[in-house]
C-alpha cells in the first residue's frame, strides 16, 4: 500500500457496487388535527394504510396535516402521530363525544382509551359518567364523522305464553277485560293473543293496565263478544321476523309506486319505520308510516298486488344468516333464557363506506350475561347494557345525538351499559315501559 513521506493528497479509487446499503430507519413525530383518533395520545403508525385505520382519511380542513405523515411514511416506516385538538371543554369549538339527544344530555369529551376506563367506566373507579346525564350512548372518539352512525338492537324471539287469569271479549269496543290478570307485565303493544273459542287473533293496540288492553281482531267474520271466563294464550313475538298469520289485514300495492295501502291493517302498532315489508316475494323498507293503513317504502314496487297477506322483517335481518336471538349457553346453564340479541352497526348516511344504510359491523348473538371489556372490531369499543336502561334501548323509535356540528374529528360507538344486569330470567323484558310501537329494536342514530 502507498505511502506519504511528507504531507499531501492522496486520491483512491474504490469500487463500492456490492456494498448494500441500509434502507432508513428513522422514526418521526407529527401533531397534527385529523378526523379520527384518540386526542394528545403517541400513536405508531408504520405506513399510510395504518395512518388511515387510526386516523382515517383527509378532508379538506386537514389534507395539509395528513400528507405530510403520509410523505414521510413514504420514505419511512415508523412514525409517532399525535391527534392535535381543543381540549378546553368549556369552548363551543371543542369536540366532543356525541351522546343521544332524547333527553337534556350534556356532551363529554373522551381522549384516549386509558382517560374513559379511569374518568368514565365504573369498574375502573371512573365516576364521571351518568347515563342519565350524558344517555345511555356515547361516542368512541370526538367529531363529526361519526353521525354517520346507526345502532339497531334485536333481541331473542319471544316464546308463546298462557296469560295469567282469564279475559272477556267486547267486539264494539275492542276492550279486552281480564280477571286476575296481568297484561301490564305480560302484553306488549303489537303483541298477538288468541282467545279461546275465538276465531283469528286479536291484535294489541293499548295496554290501559293489568287488567284492561285494547285489540283488534284479524277475523273480519268475528262479531261475537266472548264472556268473561276464557283463557287468552299471547303468541310468540320476534322482533326478527313476523309471520304472516301473526299481521292484521291484508295489502296492497300498485306497480311503479312506493304506497302502500292496508285493509283492516294496523300498520301503525305492527311496524316501526326501517322495518323491512315484504309483499309478493318483494321487499322494501319502510320509510314512513302514514297512518295504521297507509305505509310508504323507499324503493317502488315493480309488480302490483292486491289483497295480499304481508309479513315483517327486522331492517338488519339479512347481515344475520344466524337467524333470530335465542338462549346462550350461558343462560341456559343457569336455568335462563333468550339472553342474546344482534347488534348492527350502520352506516345510516353514507360517510363512512360511501354506501347509505350498509352494516358495516354485525355482532350476532351477544349474549347479555357476558361482561364484553375487549375491543369488539372497530366500531364498538365496549358494550356494557344495564337494565335500567332498557327504556331507552327498547322504545322503537330513533335517537339522535344533539344537532351542533362540530369541527374536528369523527366518532365510532361506545356502548356504557352493562350486559349482566340485562336478564329477567326466562321471559326478559317483560317488566320494561315501552313505545306503542314495540318490535323491540333500538335504532340509535349517531347525531350531534
Amino acid at each position: 500500500m502507498a505511502f506519504q513521506v511528507s504531507p499531501g493528497v492522496n486520491t483512491s479509487e474504490i469500487d463500492l457496487t456490492n456494498v448494500v446499503v441500509g434502507a432508513g430507519t428513522s422514526t418521526g413525530g407529527f401533531a397534527g388535527r385529523f378526523r379520527w383518533g384518540p386526542i394528545e395520545e403517541v400513536t405508531l403508525v408504520t405506513d399510510e394504510d395504518n395512518l388511515v385505520n387510526q386516523f382515517q382519511k383527509p378532508d379538506d380542513d386537514n389534507f395539509e396535516h395528513f400528507f405530510t405523515a403520509a410523505n414521510f411514511l413514504s420514505y419511512s416506516n415508523a412514525i409517532n402521530v399525535v391527534r392535535a385538538a381543543n381540549t378546553t371543554t368549556t369552548d363551543a369549538a371543542c369536540p366532543k363525544n356525541a351522546c343521544a339527544n332524547t333527553g337534556t344530555y350534556v356532551n363529554i369529551q373522551v381522549t384516549t382509551s386509558e382517560s374513559y376506563y379511569n374518568t368514565y367506566d365504573s369498574e375502573q373507579g371512573g365516576t364521571a359518567y351518568s347515563t342519565a346525564a350524558n344517555g345511555p350512548w356515547v361516542a368512541k372518539w370526538a367529531g363529526d364523522l361519526g353521525n354517520t352512525f346507526k345502532v339497531s338492537i334485536c333481541p331473542a324471539d319471544r316464546p308463546s305464553a298462557t296469560l295469567t287469569g282469564t279475559v272477556a271479549w267486547a267486539v264494539a269496543t275492542g276492550v279486552l277485560t281480564g280477571t286476575g290478570t296481568l297484561f301490564g307485565i305480560e302484553l306488549r303493544v303489537g303483541d298477538a293473543i288468541s282467545i279461546a273459542g275465538e276465531t283469528g287473533l286479536h291484535i294489541v293496540s293499548v295496554v290501559t293496565s293489568n287488567v284492561a288492553v285494547t285489540c283488534t281482531s284479524t277475523s273480519s267474520t268475528d262479531s261475537a263478544d266472548v264472556s268473561s271466563g276464557a283463557a287468552g294464550t299471547r303468541q310468540k313475538r320476534s322482533a326478527f321476523h313476523t309471520i304472516a298469520s301473526n299481521m292484521k289485514g291484508t295489502v296492497a300495492v300498485t306497480a311503479d309506486s312506493t304506497t302502500v295501502t292496508g285493509t283492516g291493517t294496523l300498520f301503525s302498532s305492527q311496524f316501526i319505520v326501517g322495518d323491512k315489508i315484504v309483499i309478493n316475494g318483494e321487499t322494501k323498507r319502510v320509510k314512513t308510516i302514514t297512518s295504521a293503513t297507509v305505509i310508504v317504502t323507499d324503493t317502488k314496487f315493480l309488480t302490483a298486488a292486491t289483497a295480499q297477506t304481508y309479513t315483517r322483517d327486522w331492517e338488519y335481518a339479512g347481515a344475520f344468516p344466524e337467524g333470530p336471538p335465542t338462549t346462550s349457553v350461558h343462560a341456559a346453564d343457569k336455568n335462563m333464557a333468550l339472553d342474546e340479541i344482534h347488534i348492527a352497526v350502520v352506516d345510516e348516511d353514507g360517510d363512512w363506506t360511501g354506501t347509505v344504510g350498509e352494516v358495516v359491523e354485525a355482532h350476532a348473538q351477544i349474549f347479555q350475561l357476558q361482561v364484553v371489556q375487549e375491543m369488539i372490531k372497530v366500531k364498538i369499543f365496549s358494550i356494557k347494557i344495564g337494565l335500567t336502561n332498557i327504556p331507552n334501548l327498547c322504545g322503537g323509535y330513533s335517537v339522535q345525538l344533539s344537532s351542533r356540528k362540530l369541527q374536528v374529528g369523527i366518532i365510532q360507538l361506545l356502548l356504557l351499559l352493562d350486559l349482566r344486569r340485562f336478564v329477567h330470567g326466562v321471559q326478559p323484558l317483560m317488566q320494561v315501559e315501552h313505545n306503542k310501537q314495540m318490535n323491540f329494536i333500538c335504532l340509535v342514530n349517531l347525531k350531534h
